[in-house]
């Protein structure tokens, strides 16, 4: 009955997830590089990219919940009532070197959740404190130029002059 239950391809979705997690590591290290170094013109991509990644890893989980479902019907613990079972719960049915290899992954998935989860916190805080930084900018130009621009006639732009009356519509 062992042999029976899919610790193959259990096995290659797990490894598939780990997988879609180091691309997620490698691409929010980059989105970090990007944001310490003002070089937001590769955000988009990153972003892009992230998404992908994203959507692949929850096909593949959607894989790996059908195929322990299966496994666990396979050998009479999956129960209609109970909630989701995880690999975890299989561990017990498989062959030594698949059971070993599973919670390997398992370790190692874990492992790059943590670091994408550390990473993601650390972008986040360079996001807010980037806002920050552009809102003190805003408040020193609007300091400097005075209140906020007014509008002319025609829609344009009034712009201050240094005894501080405004030039209306250049045109004229």
């Amino acid at each position: 009955m062992r042999d029976h239950i899919g610790a193959s391809e259990l096995t290659s979705l797990v490894e598939a997830e780990v997988g879609i997690c180091d691309e997620m590591v490698h691409l929010a290290q980059r989105e970090q590089h990007a944001l310490a170094r003002f070089r937001p013109a590769h955000l988009p991509e990153l972003l892009a990219a992230q998404d992908d990644c994203a959507h692949r890893f929850a096909r593949t989980h959607e894989a790996l919940e059908a195929s322990i479902g299966r496994a666990a019907e396979h050998v009479g613990i999956a129960d209609a009532g109970s909630p989701s079972l995880d690999v975890s719960a299989l561990l017990p049915y498989l062959p030594p070197d698949a059971r070993e290899r599973l919670e390997d992954l398992r370790s190692a998935l874990e492992g790059r959740a943590y670091t994408l989860a550390v990473l993601n916190a650390q972008n986040a805080l360079l996001v807010r404190t980037g806002l920050v930084q552009l809102g003190q900018t805003a408040n020193v130009l609007a300091d400097v130029l005075g209140e906020s621009p007014a509008y002319g006639a025609s829609g344009s732009v009034c712009l201050p002059t240094a005894n501080h009356t405004l030039v209306l519509d250049r045109q004229a």
